[in-house]
């Protein structure tokens, strides 16, 4: 493959895992917002249809996912003080009240990877769709 078609290949990667990302952050905040926070798995699923490889179908709708639930954490924690409830599960779980943030990492991680999964399964159905 020569320079040139390297570069186009690099160029539409980049603006499909982008897309990707956006459209996962996007939309999840949008359900997020409406109180369905279960169609995450359906954000996932569509964004992982954007890019081509399963990797980048992953890591897209994780990062996307992941940042969203982030930006929205971070947006209510000025209104509410997440760390004050955090610590109460961290203390009912026996993590102690100084594990709090452990618990908002928990459940960041564990929104991300039931979205990446749905990612990694949109673009193997992507792939799917390719072959016919």
């Amino acid at each position: 493959m020569n320079n040139k078609a390297q570069k186009t290949l690099n160029k539409s990667f980049y603006i499909a895992f982008l897309s990707a990302l956006v459209l996962s952050m996007s939309l999840y905040i949008f359900c997020k917002f409406c109180k369905i926070w279960q169609l995450v798995i359906l954000i996932g699923f569509l964004s992982g249809m954007f890019v081509k490889s399963p990797r980048s179908g992953f890591l897209a709708s994780f990062s996307g996912v992941v940042s969203g639930w982030f930006l929205l954490l971070a947006i209510q924690s000025i209104r509410f003080p997440i760390a004050g409830s955090a610590s109460l599960l961290a203390d009912i779980i026996g993590l102690g009240n100084s594990m709090w943030f452990l618990i908002i990492i928990l459940s960041l991680l564990i929104g991300g990877i039931v979205a990446g999964f749905s990612g990694l399964a949109g673009s193997y159905f992507r792939c799917i769709l390719d072959r016919l």
